[in-house]
């Protein structure tokens, strides 16, 4: 990387170095012989001793009568006139002076010439072989008469001479400088023009990188990335887009040619205070534990007087003190080269990037106030290359530095992710715990003789338990679908089958309100589907039990069809018809919407939490579905949804086996401990929680025994052996997790493993899965309820117990 950099800073130096190293011919006393075919290939700068005439404009015809001419004294040419001994007078900037220069060529030219003439100061005419052959602004003898103007330009000469005789007329009265500081070049015309354009070229590139980063980054910075460093570097590039078209080549005033002087130096002046001022605020920005705010503070005030000075005062005064305001720049880089340096002492992303754009940006300023103080002509790939390296350095510094912003933030988003998660675990614990005690309770109470009224707040009491659970379960639903972390089953499911569970649950409702309810399956929907039933179940269970809920009278249907097929695919329909109070068109815009009714008075009569459709609708979409809405205020509704499945494959099994169902569970409860004799131990470390279990328990005629944490646990096996554990996750000193492994660890296959059963208030996604992974056998989720723990023991017990006999 050294090398690299060291040899890059060679072919700069070289580039840099091309005009002082030059062996080009050199005027000798007002002449120059130069050779054609030289001349055509390369070119030629007219440098070297001039002839010049001071106080005075001399044409043409004056050379005529040369006994009438005052007298000339030979000059360095390019060259200002501040300061200069001529005419035995210590001159200032303004006045009037007249240059020749004859030039021998050596032999007659074939091929038109032409001369590129730089900007002057700040007016001239040019004459050859007495013909004009440009002029810029107008020359005169006073202020008034005089009219200064800068534009760069090559111009042809005409004549085909072997002599030729330059004269140069330059008057200046509107700046601090007089004179000439670049060279008047002579060669083929085309190829100075070729010249020139490519120069014109490389500034407009650059011109459109500068305006199209700073207006891109302050895009970004109005529209919300309020950050001060991309202000600050849009507002740099933007500035400094003005100085590149119009300072040095001034090729703005060729767009534009009418612009007036006064107008264009004050622009050139400030866009250059400001770079300064805005490379500094930037700097501030990129090193800001080196950089002191005095020194930023100090920068910035002294570029706003300078601003007034400008905007306020003449040319030629406040022209008078560029040169202080260069050295300001050239010991404000130096010093900013210092911090440079200083700032490697601290890294943070994306600083090698903003020292690469840093050093290139102070290369470029050093390099402009050498061809400022004619040290140095500017090379235009040099220039070039500088700004390119800034422009690159400091966008990639903000690039690096956004993404570890963007880094930060997903991880922040991660993090409140996961604490989002946490507390959604932690709630869903502790409502369903005590909730646990709440239902389980009622529903032992509702299996032991009441009177009416009793029967009435029971009713009540269960009804609003299992309301609360339902809104629980719907906002871990709507949860785990918002954090993309729903995962879906694809297994084989007997359709009909879950048709009749679903309207087995809800039969109740519907003889409760008198409606008919009307089912039609086609006969082509297949019977046996691969998909995911629990979260068809789901979808079908929220569209019957909204459909009746919001039906009064009258009837609700389901209707099953098929409404395409495909290669082992099948797209099912689903119709779901209401004959209830239906919606506006309005109150369907927002129907998906979560935590919306229809109105506020849906949510008076009916309740509801409003997620249930907006579960749905996110569950269809994760399966690839779509549902519709078709529906009139007091007409009824139509909800139609089409999920697609795959179908069975018969060559791999025949007919698809019919699902194993769970055992019923209305064998009688007295009979099911003398049918099943099991050994239950109970690990549950909240005491309501254990006086339920030992509740339900003793009314399937187990006497269980109760541990309250994990450890007592593993001591409880130590003394004897248990056919079923029904085991609480979250228990102190040692969880039911952890309990669950040591004891599977322990067993030696000696005798049948035991059955462990989770029995937890956690129901997020990938609970299941933990249990399950660390041993346990099945799942339940809180709160439970008589017939879950009688399914289970039925389930798991029946394993135990073969043809009467244990194993």
């Amino acid at each position: 990387m050294c090398c690299i950099s060291n040899k890059l800073w060679i072919a700069l130096f070289c580039l840099i170095s091309i005009p002082a190293f030059s062996q080009q011919q050199k005027a000798e006393n007002g002449h120059i012989s130069l050779k054609l075919q030289q001349l055509l290939k390369t070119g030629q700068d007219l440098d070297g001793n001039w002839l010049i005439y001071w106080d005075t404009l001399l044409d043409p015809d004056a050379f005529r009568e040369p006994n009438q001419l005052p007298e000339a004294e030979a000059i360095k040419f390019p060259s200002l006139w501040n300061g200069k001994m001529i005419a035995g007078k210590k001159r200032t900037g303004r006045g009037k002076a007249t240059y020749r220069l004859k030039i021998s060529l050596d032999q007659q030219p074939d091929t038109l010439l032409g001369l590129f003439l730089p900007d002057f100061f700040t007016a001239y005419k040019v004459w050859v072989n007495g013909r004009e052959v440009a002029a810029n602004g107008q020359v005169g003898w006073d202020r008034r008469s005089s009219k200064p103007h800068w534009l760069p330009q090559v111009k042809n000469i005409t004549t085909n001479a072997r002599e030729l005789d330059l004269i140069l007329q330059i008057s200046n009265y509107h700046h601090r400088k007089g004179g000439v500081t670049e060279s008047i070049r002579i060669g083929a015309s085309e190829r100075l023009a070729d010249d020139l354009n490519r120069r014109f070229f490389f500034i407009f590139l650059i011109l459109g990188l500068f305006l199209m980063t700073g207006f891109f980054l302050f895009a970004f910075w109005f529209v919300g990335k309020k950050e001060k460093g991309v202000l600050f570097f849009s507002l740099f590039c933007i500035v400094h887009s003005y100085y590149l078209v119009g300072s040095e080549h001034y090729p703005l005033h060729h767009l534009f040619p009418n612009l007036p002087f006064a107008l264009t130096v004050r622009l050139e002046y400030l866009s250059l205070y400001w770079s300064l001022g805005l490379y500094w605020l930037i700097a501030g920005l990129l090193f800001p534990n080196v950089i002191r705010r005095q020194w930023i503070r100090a920068t910035l005030v002294l570029c706003t007087l300078y601003s007034l000075w400008t905007i306020f005062g003449p040319v030629s005064f406040f022209s008078s003190t560029l040169n202080v305001f260069l050295a300001i720049i050239f010991l404000s880089m130096c010093y900013g080269m210092w911090q440079f340096f200083r700032s490697f002492e601290k890294e943070r992303p994306g600083l090698g990037f903003g020292r690469v754009g840093f050093a290139c940006l102070f290369f470029m300023a050093v390099y402009s106030i050498g061809d400022n103080i004619n040290l140095w002509q500017v090379n235009t790939f040099v220039e070039f290359t500088s700004y390119l390296g800034f422009l690159l350095g400091q966008s990639m510094q903000y690039v690096a530095q956004f993404a570890q912003e963007q880094k930060r933030t997903a991880d922040e988003a991660s993090a409140a992710s996961q604490a989002k998660t946490d507390f959604l675990a932690t709630m869903s614990h502790e409502i369903r715990t005590p909730m646990n005690g709440v239902v389980g309770m009622a529903d032992l109470l509702s299996k032991t003789p009441l009177n009416p009224e009793q029967t009435e707040y029971l009713t009540a009491i269960k009804s609003s338990g299992q309301n609360l659970v339902a809104i629980l379960n719907d906002i871990l639903d709507l949860s785990k679908i918002e954090a993309e972390k729903m995962q879906l089953e694809s297994r084989l499911f007997n359709l009909p089958d879950l048709i009749r569970e679903v309207v087995g649950v809800l039969r109740e409702s519907l003889q409760e309100k008198d409606l008919a309810f009307l089912e039609r399956i086609d006969e082509d929907v297949p019977r046996y589907l691969n998909g995911d039933p629990i979260r068809l179940r789901q979808i079908l269970l929220n569209l019957l039990s909204n459909a009746i809920k919001f039906t009064q009278k009258g009837s609700v249907g389901l209707h099953l069809y098929r409404h395409g097929v495909g290669e082992g695919k099948i797209q099912l329909g689903m119709e779901v018809r209401d004959t209830g109070i239906g919606m506006s068109d309005q109150q369907l815009t927002r129907l998906f919407e979560p935590f919306t009714q229809a109105e506020t008075s849906t949510y008076r009569k009916y309740g509801g939490t409003g997620l249930g459709l907006a579960i749905i609708h996110r569950l269809i979409q994760i399966m690839n579905g779509s549902i519709n809405v078709e529906s009139e205020l007091g007409g009824g509704s139509v909800f139609t949804v089409i999920i697609p499945f795959s179908l069975p494959n018969p060559r791999e099994s025949g007919l698809p086996p019919e699902p194993q169902r769970e055992p019923a569970v209305n064998v009688p409860t007295e009979a099911l401990s003398e049918r099943l004799p099991l050994n239950i131990l109970v690990a549950e470390d909240h005491p309501i929680n254990q006086q339920l279990m030992r509740a339900v328990l003793r009314r399937l005629g187990y006497q269980a025994s109760f541990v309250d944490n994990g450890r007592k646990v593993i001591e409880a096996f130590e003394a004897q052996d248990f056919d079923l554990v029904f085991m609480d996750v979250q228990m102190p000193l040692m969880n039911g997790l952890e309990a669950s492994s040591l004891l599977r660890a322990g067993e030696n296959g000696s005798s049948p493993p035991t059955t462990i059963i989770a029995m937890t208030a956690n129901a997020l996604e990938g609970d299941r899965e933990k249990c399950l992974a660390a041993g346990m056998d099945d799942y339940i989720a809180k709160p439970i309820q008589v017939t879950m723990i009688e399914a289970v023991i039925l389930k798991w017990g029946a394993r135990r117990w073969v043809g009467g006999k244990k194993v």
